[in-house]
């Protein structure tokens, strides 16, 4: 485990090379075992052979120089087999009841050539039938391996070196061509250990790179895009809070100046003062009311701890009966559903989703109707919140779910609006898995779409 853990802190480069290295370690002990196996077997084939050959010789020679007179002999027998002996072969004849009849020993035996097993001695034994004798007679022929082991530990020690030599050239090789391939890398760390909060418009080229390293470079270029949107989103978001409370903030102060200055003395002014000094207590307890709302509907836990599987029918029963008494007459509402509407919500979350939907067109509709309406759809549950009034321009749509963003900033001021609401309501509806959209109509109003998986799928399953 130790090495282990030692190996993991090493860098790539070193990684991989000797990763390199241990592959070919294997592959060469691979590759030298087996060429060992097969030239010691091809050898001891051909030694084999030739011994084979030899006893070919021996038995033409006996079978037409020896007469019944020589058979008897061992001497001439001796004779004729010496001429066939070399100092690491040995030669013996039996007879058929296996009684030896002659026999010749290299000089380069120190033992006797006939106890001795497989691994010292190749033994080769074949009959030989002779015109003079009635029966068959045994030759054996013995050689001695010790030569072909040292011919096997010279090649052996060859293919060691070469091996070796072979080593020594990828493991630098392997250093140079992964150091070579993982320039772009080491460029890119460059470039991030250089890299501070003010220079995120900076990029890498991916060009002239493996495609393995090209996607990384172009993962982190997305990266930057993506860290440098939300930097940017996140100083719009500090400006814009700043901004919203400052406002109110400066006319509370102005309103406590002419307090001091004139306050005391004329009852007129100070109750103006009061009631401005109210007012905008009010826009700012509703403005950070509505940032808690939006870090709270944001917060990674909030997502699983009140949603139930329930219909959305009470929902809009309560949403129909609390705005119905809210919209001006001139102003119709209607609230309308077709069930079933089984869904996996937070019913109070739902309930602020729709709040929010319908104070905005009650805001933005000086006459007409807002209608909603929902159904399901397939898998999903829709709800449509349509009104007739004056509209998004088709140039603002892709920023109306941006904080503190309004289309008309001084008419979202005028009517109370901090620009958050439409926020509140994306986050809402992404903490429940679903979808929020806003277009306008042929009319010229606006529709807001919003889906939410439906629970009936899993209740059937």
């Amino acid at each position: 485990m130790k090495i282990f853990g030692r190996f993991q802190r090493l860098s790539i480069k070193w990684r991989l090379t000797i990763l390199f290295v241990i592959l070919m370690v294997v592959l060469l002990v691979a590759f030298n075992m087996f060429l060992l196996w097969n030239m010691m077997k091809v050898l001891s084939q051909h030694e084999q052979r030739l011994l084979q050959q030899k006893a070919k010789a021996i038995g033409a020679d006996l079978s037409t120089e020896i007469v019944e007179e020589s058979y008897l002999n061992p001497d001439y027998l001796t004779r004729l087999l010496t001429n066939y002996t070399d100092s690491n072969q040995a030669i013996l004849l039996l007879d058929i009841n296996g009684t030896k009849l002659a026999s010749v020993t290299g000089a380069g035996w120190e033992q006797n050539p006939w106890s001795a097993d497989e691994a010292d001695a190749i033994i080769y034994r074949t009959k030989i039938h002779l015109p003079v004798t009635a029966s068959d007679i045994w030759l054996l022929i013995a050689e001695r391996k010790e030569p072909l082991d040292s011919f096997i530990r010279i090649l052996f020690i060859n293919l060691f070196l070469a091996s070796f030599g072979a080593l020594l050239l990828s493991g630098f090789g392997g250093y140079a061509m992964t150091k070579l391939g993982l320039k772009p890398l080491d460029r890119l760390v460059v470039h991030i250990r250089d890299m501070n909060a003010h220079q995120l418009s900076a990029r890498m080229s991916d060009s002239h790179v493996a495609a393995e390293l090209g996607e990384l470079v172009s993962a982190f270029n997305s990266l930057l895009d993506r860290v440098e949107e939300s930097m940017k989103r996140q100083q719009q978001f500090v400006a814009d809070a700043s901004h919203e409370l400052k406002t109110p903030l400066t006319i509370i102060d102005g309103y406590v100046r002419l307090l001091q200055r004139w306050g005391k003395h004329t009852s007129e002014v100070r109750e103006e003062a009061l009631a401005a000094i109210q007012q905008e207590c009010g826009r700012l307890s509703r403005l950070i009311q509505d940032l808690l709302i939006l870090a709270k509907v944001q917060r990674a836990p909030f997502a699983i701890q009140n949603i139930e599987i329930q219909s959305l029918v009470p929902v809009l029963q309560e949403v129909k009966q609390a705005w119905g008494s809210v919209f001006p007459h001139h102003i119709e509402l209607t609230v309308q559903w077709r069930e079933p509407l089984l869904v996996a919500i937070d019913r109070e979350r739902i309930r602020q989703l729709l709040d929010i939907l319908l104070d905005n067109a009650k805001k933005y509709t000086e006459k007409g109707s807002v209608s909603v309406y929902a159904y399901t759809e397939r898998d999903v549950v829709c709800i449509d919140v349509e009104d007739t009034g004056i509209g998004i321009p088709q140039e603002e749509l892709p920023h109306v779910f941006d904080r503190f963003y309004r289309v008309d900033k001084a008419r979202g001021r005028s009517n109370g609006g901090s620009g958050l609401g439409l926020a509140i309501a994306q986050s809402i509806v992404q903490l429940h898995r679903g979808h929020i959209s806003i277009k306008r109509t042929v009319t010229g109003g606006t529709k807001v779409h919003v889906t939410l998986p439906s629970a009936q799928l899993n209740e059937q399953e």
